[in-house]
Parts: C-alpha cells; structure tokens; sequence
C-alpha cells in the first residue's frame, strides 16, 4: 500500500470519531450511567444474561469512553463486577488479549 494511505485513513477516523462516534458514545454512556444508577446489574439485582452480553461491550466502551469510577461511576461499578466474576475472566482470557480493541 502506498506510505500516504495509512496517515490519511487515521486521519479519517480521527475525524469520525470526533465528529460521530465520540458524542454517541457519550450520549450511551449517559444512558447506561442512568440505569445502573437505579439496581445494581442491567436488569435488576441479579446477575442475568443481559449483564452477561454487556459485559463485552463495556470493556469496549472502558477503553473508548476513558470509563472510571470518577466520570462513570456506576458503569465502572458494573464492570468491576463482571471482573471479580472467574468465568467472566477466562472468558476474556479465551477471546485474546487485545482484541476487543481492534
């Protein structure tokens, strides 16, 4: 690929995240923010399959939001939970390291 191909498609992305994904993805996490203000998983007080499904995506939107428990405290909440769970840690182990990232 030509040298000139790489700096103008990050330059491209930079812009939509910018310009799309970053105000989205604020405006979820505002949402989600909410929510888990309200109980303590997704769909009440017990852990259930939506937290489950959730859980992936919120180590997504940790790395891309710049998620803490200063700026998303209840979210931050809801995945240091999902952590301490055993399974939920092999199963990020057997996905690969890096990959949600990608």
């Amino acid at each position: 690929a030509p040298f000139f191909l790489k700096p103008a498609a990050k330059m491209l992305v930079g812009g939509l995240d910018k310009a799309f994904f970053g105000p989205r993805l604020k405006a979820l996490m505002t949402e989600i923010e909410k929510a888990l203000g309200k109980s303590t998983w997704f769909a009440g007080d017990n852990l259930t399959a939506a937290d489950i499904v959730m859980g992936y995506s919120m180590e997504l939107a940790a790395h891309r939001a710049g998620m803490d428990a200063g700026n998303y405290p209840n979210a931050h909440r809801f995945l240091q939970q999902m952590r301490a769970y055993p399974s939920y840690q092999r199963a990020l182990e057997k996905d690969g390291k890096g990959t949600i990232l990608l």
